[in-house]
């Protein structure tokens, strides 16, 4: 063969992809890596970083946001992990502390959105200025939740989305969120 294109989106287990990784390393030949950037591998995928940072930058610059909270998605999902790895940059960057900046960790699904935001409500915990999720499923399913309780975004506290899906545009209220070429 010419060649191997690895997607590891679905190999959740760390013993068994880095297996994987190894069995290719070993094959003598190249491969492609897709939304999983491995050292010594081609690596094809989107920009998971530089989106978030521009975004809580414009957050933080534009509309004076001082707190936010990551609602994010899987923990051990590559684009997740960088795009929690830019709120972390941003909050060290603004000197924020990191206590009054949570990280969330949950699944990519709406449910996780409600959860997050029930979870909040019910604990009686300070809301940020701004939730910045890690996709727009996030993001809808805590908007959808925070109205429920009687919250009013983005009067409230702003959220942001990540992808770009219908349901961003679509919303009520919209949801302001990070589009991506994944065509170049």
């Amino acid at each position: 063969m010419d060649g191997i294109v690895l997607d590891c989106s679905n190999i959740v287990d760390e013993e068994q992809r880095t297996r994987t990784i190894k069995k290719l390393r070993d094959s003598g030949v190249p491969v492609v890596s897709i939304e999983y950037d491995v050292e010594g591998f081609y690596y094809v995928g989107a920009d998971n970083m530089e989106p978030i940072t521009e975004l809580i930058r414009h957050l933080y610059d534009v509309h004076g946001c001082r707190r936010f909270v990551f609602a994010g998605g899987p923990p051990d999902a590559f684009a997740n992990r960088e795009r929690e790895q830019a709120f972390r940059n941003c909050i060290a960057e603004f000197g924020l502390d990191p206590a009054d900046n949570p990280i969330l960790s949950g699944d990519y699904d709406y449910e996780t959105g409600v959860r997050y935001m029930r979870e909040m409500h019910e604990a009686k915990a300070e809301l940020p200025d701004a939730f910045v999720c890690a996709n727009d499923n996030i993001a809808a399913g805590l908007c959808a939740e925070a109205e429920e309780l009687g919250y009013h975004v983005p009067e409230d506290f702003l959220v942001t989305g990540f992808d770009n899906l219908d349901k961003a545009v679509y919303f009520r209220p919209q949801i302001t969120t990070v589009w991506q070429d994944r065509g170049k």
